[in-house]
This record gives structure tokens, sequence and C-alpha cells, in this order.
């Protein structure tokens, strides 16, 4: 797959950017004795693929991985590259993120940007990176992509549909999603600190009375769950091939 990058206009910020991948699941639906980021796809494991677009766009200084601290999968991938450092994940995603944060801070300033990525999401193209940055541009908080709904979508209870939302105002979350250091540093040390839930970062900036600003990203961008994905993603990956 030929990659094409657009240079990012220095007007729109002089914040430098970085990279979060938190890697240190588990990933209990696929049903494998492997965390499902290091299943392999022909010559490399899913988050390999991840890992090698983001790796080399040309605008991040850093590309953080955040990893089990018993992973034995991490040590097989051999990925010698100087923007990428590691540290050790906690017991939720939120955990792993937020000690991501952490370890960047050596590299980082307050109002850098910090785009977090799914490690099962290896379909990310870097049209969808350059349309975030750009979209985004000076904005004081951030935002992320997101797909809007193409589905009728059902509010259910005990397996019967109470109603029928309005899709126009629905959308589904995407990564990368991106957000300026100190805003996503405060809102997950909130979430911690208050034991909330939340299932993504823009969930934590939320939950700080925040409005996120959302791209619509291209809708191949999928996170790999199942083995139904992982089956595509392996038919994808021989097409390209």
């Amino acid at each position: 797959m030929q990659s094409v990058y657009i240079d990012i206009p220095m007007k729109q910020s002089a914040a430098n950017y970085f990279v979060i991948v938190p890697a240190a699941g588990v990933g209990t639906r696929m049903k494998s004795d492997i965390p499902k980021q290091y299943l392999a796809v022909k010559d490399k494991c899913i988050l390999e693929y991840t890992l090698n677009t983001l790796l080399n766009y040309p605008a991040f200084e850093k590309c953080m991985v955040v990893i089990n601290e018993h992973d034995k999968n991490w040590p097989s991938i051999k990925l010698a590259h100087p923007k990428l450092i590691t540290t050790t994940g906690g017991k939720e995603r939120v955990n792993s993120v937020f000690n991501g944060l952490i370890a960047l801070k050596p590299f980082i300033k307050e109002n850098d940007w910090v785009l977090v990525h799914d490690a099962a999401r290896p379909f990310l193209h870097p049209s969808d990176i350059d349309k975030l940055i750009t979209e985004i541009g000076d904005d004081p908080l951030g935002g992320l992509l997101g797909s809007p709904s193409k589905n009728t979508i059902k509010r259910i209870e005990n397996k019967h549909c109470l109603e029928t939302l309005d899709r126009q105002k629905i959308w589904q979350a995407l990564t990368p999603q991106m957000f300026r250091y100190h805003w996503i540093f405060k809102a997950l040390n909130s979430a911690i600190e208050k034991q909330q839930t939340i299932t993504d970062e823009s969930n934590a900036i939320e939950l700080l009375g925040q409005h996120p600003k959302i791209i619509e990203g291209r809708s191949d961008n999928i996170k790999i769950t199942d083995r139904y994905d992982l089956a595509f993603f392996d038919y994808y990956i021989q097409r390209q091939q």
C-alpha cells in the first residue's frame, strides 16, 4: 500500500506531536492464547502493521508503546526505530494510557499534542492522520476520528427493542484521538482518581464537561476484536500484496 503524506503548515501550531499505543491488553474476545495484537498475519503481527504506519509518519516525535509488565511477545517484534519507546501498562486501558503520558514527560510540553491509537487497529491510513491534524488545527482542546452510523440503531433491554435512535446523531468513535497533553493528562488522572469507567480518551475529556471535535475518518479503520475481523485483515493484506 503506497502512502501519501501532506505537509502540516507550521502556522497551524508550533506544538509537537506524540503517539501513545496502549498494547497491554489481553484481548479476551478473540479467545486466543496470545493477545490479539500479537496474532500473526502473513509475515508480521497486527501490532507491527499498526506501528509501521505510525513510525513512518513524519510529524511524530515519539511513539510510546505501552506493554504488559508480563509481556513475553514484545521482544519478538524486530522494530528498531529512533522514535520508538516503551513503558509498562496498568490494570485497565485508562491506566495504561496514563502511564504512557507519565513516561512522555521528559520529551513533551504542556501544549503539545498526544494521539492515542489502538494497537489492534492496523487499517489506519496516513490520510486520516493528515485529516485529523489539519482539521483540529490550533484547537485548544483536541478531537478524534469518527464514522457516522450507516445502520439503524436500536436501544434495547432484555433483548427487546425500546426505541430507534436518530442515526443522524450517532457516530462510531475511532482512533487516533488527539488532545493537548495537559488536557488528556488532567482528564485521565481525574477518571482514575474518581474510579470512573471510561471507554476511550474522549470519554474522559467529556466527563470534565468538555466537547471534543469529531472528524470524519475512513470507515475501514476498524478494530480487530474477533476472528471475523482477523480473517478480513488477512484477506486485505493478501490483496495489498
